[in-house]
């Protein structure tokens, strides 16, 4: 394995355990500027809106997130990675854990020296 792809594979890691312990200011520089995130049944959404819709789940949810990294590639600047991603939301006020299980897909862009998400195509349902 590159160091580059250990690189992709250690930016998944850092992106797991921030959702897990609610930090969303931690999320925040994993992410281009320019990302898109594609997701089932919405518009393609940004940094913003995938901010703020983590800001109003923290308190009220609990999040456990496991990803099992299929395949990193690396060329150059950009690279991609797919991999099944298990998420489990736990409501705070006492309801049913519910599960979510899927694939996604990402594309990473090298900019100034670390890696980044810029694209996100998540099948989860």
């Amino acid at each position: 394995m590159s160091n580059e792809e250990l690189a992709i594979r250690n930016l998944i890691e850092a992106w797991c355990r921030a959702t897990e312990a609610g930090d969303v200011d931690a999320l925040a520089p994993l992410m281009a500027d320019d990302i898109v995130f594609l997701t089932p049944g919405r518009e393609p959404f940004g940094k913003r809106e995938f901010l703020e819709g983590s800001r109003q789940s923290v308190g009220n949810v609990k999040v456990r997130v496991h990803a099992d990294v299929k395949e990193v590639r690396v060329a150059g600047d950009f690279g991609y990675c797919y991999l099944k991603l298990e998420v489990t939301v736990i409501p705070l006020d006492g309801g049913a854990p519910i599960p979510h299980t899927g694939y996604t897909i990402g594309i990473y862009r090298r900019e100034g020296g670390r890696w980044v998400l810029a694209r996100d195509a998540n099948l989860v349902g």
